[in-house]
């Protein structure tokens, strides 16, 4: 598929190509002209194809940026899965939409690079689709499960868009048909950073397998590859194979795992693996962090059941879960440990289970994230108990973890997330390894500004650990980063972190795209176990940008920012796709502790 930083310029690309110089005779021409032509206010689709017939290379970019024009009598609408709730599904079909071809009611158009796109992606196998979707012919339509089949279509790395559309039965008032349109995405991806080549096939023989193959240099010449099965025989378990081999980091790795969803009640995950690694850790007696190679195997076995959950009276879907856990760590290449000594390097084995409430729901909101298209943010509340007790090598010890989550939108009040995560370890009678992570964000509903409306974003974060083992430190990334911005000051235990942005929706159209200008800061304090302050600066970053956003974009909403890092003193540019929500923050996985990093 292609990325998002290379869409910025074959759109201007496309642009240019596809319309008429603005050069005038008249050196005069007024700026209110320009912003009036029709170049910017001609739907720049329409545009190109209006003037592209010919030129069949820019032809081909165009649809890769673009989602097709689609006609068919049937209709997908939210609204009308509710009108007809309860009728009886008489027949499924289903419309497969390759990358190389495309088949839109009843009418085919074939490119010239067809050939070489069936050699590069097969279209999505019709059981693939079939395997995704909760509804079956005889079955009563059920609108709540046509908007998670449609979720889950939409959410597959492998397909641009997928639309389940409805008409009713000509020949019985108490039967629906059903179409399901499906437009398959590009799917090799390359992703170039540093001295590492990612080239990636999301949907390897039409089958949604993706293997993704890695190559680097570090002092040497390094390859992995991750093969993944998804939703193996329609089960939604996905299998997953993965080994890597460079000059720092050595894995092979099996394992298998299925989630909760609104439909399945039984998740878990088994996986087996043996790591390798060469790393900067700070040992006990050092003053400073050493290179030590370190080997060790790990198994890992948890099981989880839900149930409908009766606790509270409320419209959204509410579940209580019990899950439990084993896992077993054994290290064979490690540095010299003791009872005492290098603590993080001691084998154990861990049992630990959960018992939570989770209830969920989502909503449809615009302009978020997003410009322009809806998107979908979650609401609810989670609360989960987590217990354990680890059986170490020289000492056992048990462990406690509660998590609580609680998020809501409201109309005239903006929409709210805070998050409480509270765990650690009792050994000798003291907390060991505890771990505070507060988090809450919130943005505000759309305000007016003249004829220009926006948005407020405030993300606030706080993550300390207390009697952590040695080595065990987070730097002002809460994200992982390359060896070129790793912090010029030492690494602490306390991180207090604060990102405000401004969004600003100005009232015209260019060229038929809807654009956003925002403005962001970044606010970082790191402090080590003493509360001393470890860095020079506070601000971590600083920048504006701009997001663009079309309906027929077949990649979501373009996102380019410019920012300066004080701390690093460097500026950066990013141009990515705009992510929205993270839907999973509600809901209840494997049992584990609070991650520090």
């Amino acid at each position: 598929m292609l990325r998002p930083r290379y869409t910025v310029f074959l759109l201007l690309w496309l642009l240019l190509q596809g319309i008429p110089s603005l050069a005038s005779d008249n050196e005069g021409e007024s700026f209110e002209r320009i912003g009036n032509s029709s170049i910017l206010t001609t739907d720049i689709y329409v545009q190109l194809n209006s003037r592209l017939l010919y030129n069949q290379l820019i032809k081909w970019l165009r649809d890769l940026i673009f989602l097709p024009d689609t006609t068919s009598p049937y209709q997908a609408s939210s609204d009308l899965w509710e009108l007809y709730k309860g009728r009886v599904i008489g027949s499924i079909q289903l419309q497969r939409q390759g990358v190389s071809k495309l088949d839109m009611g009843g009418m085919t158009a074939s490119r010239w690079w067809s050939p070489l796109g069936r050699l590069l992606s097969t279209t999505t196998r019709d059981w693939v689709i079939r395997d995704y979707s909760s509804f079956r012919v005889g079955d009563r339509l059920d609108d709540k499960q046509l908007k998670s089949s449609q979720n889950r279509l939409n959410n597959l790395p492998y397909l641009r868009e997928a639309e389940i559309g409805i008409a009713p039965n000509k020949g019985s008032s108490d039967t629906v048909d059903l179409l399901v349109t499906t437009q398959d995405a590009f799917p090799i991806k390359l992703d170039l950073a540093s001295s590492t080549l990612m080239i990636s096939h999301q949907n390897v023989g039409g089958w949604g397998h993706a293997f993704i193959n890695r190559f680097s240099y570090d002092k040497g010449l390094g390859y992995g590859f991750t093969y993944r099965a998804p939703n193996i025989q329609g089960s939604y378990v996905t299998g997953e194979l993965q080994y890597l081999n460079t000059q720092k980091e050595y894995v092979r790795r099996l394992g298998i795992y299925r989630d909760f969803t609104q439909l399945i009640d039984h998740a878990g995950a088994a996986e087996v693996s043996y790591k390798g690694l060469q790393a900067q850790r700070l040992l006990d007696g050092d003053t400073a962090p050493t290179t030590i190679p370190y080997k060790f195997r790990y198994q890992n076995l948890w099981l989880g059941k839900a149930f409908q959950g009766s606790l509270v009276e409320d419209s959204n879907q509410a579940h209580v879960f019990l899950t439990a856990k084993v896992a077993n760590q054994s290290f064979t290449v490690r540095p010299e440990v003791s009872a005492n000594l290098n603590k993080d390097f001691h084998g154990h084995t861990f049992v630990i289970g959960s018992w939570g409430f989770a209830r969920k729901g989502l909503y449809a909101e615009r302009f978020v994230h997003d410009v322009g298209r809806a998107e979908v943010i979650p609401c609810g509340a989670k609360v989960n108990l987590i217990g354990g007790y680890q059986l170490g090598e020289f000492f056992s010890r048990p462990y406690l973890r509660l998590d609580a989550v609680q998020a809501g939108l409201a109309p005239y009040r903006g929409y709210l997330y805070t998050s409480v995560k509270l765990g650690g370890f009792l050994h000798n009678q003291a907390i060991e390894q505890g771990i505070v992570s507060l988090a809450t964000s919130y943005f505000t509903p759309l305000l007016q500004m003249s004829s220009c409306t926006f948005r407020q974003f405030i993300d606030l974060s706080y993550l300390a650990g207390l009697n952590m083992f040695t080595g065990e430190l987070i730097s002002t990334h809460t994200k992982q980063v390359s060896r070129e911005r790793v912090d010029p000051f030492p690494a602490g235990t306390r991180r207090l972190k604060l990102h405000l942005e401004t969004v600003l929706w100005p009232p015209r159209r260019l060229a038929g795209c809807q654009v956003a200008v925002l403005g962001f800061v970044d606010v970082v304090r790191l402090q080590d176990a003493s509360h001393t302050i470890l860095q020079s600066t506070f601000c971590e970053g600083l920048g504006m940008g701009f997001r663009l956003g079309h309906e027929r974009f077949a990649f979501g909403t373009l996102q380019v920012k410019v920012g300066y890092c004080p701390i690093l003193q460097t500026t950066e540019l990013s141009v990515n796709k705009a992510i929205g929500f993270q839907l999973n923050n509600l809901d209840i996985r494997e049992p584990d502790t609070i991650p520090f990093r």
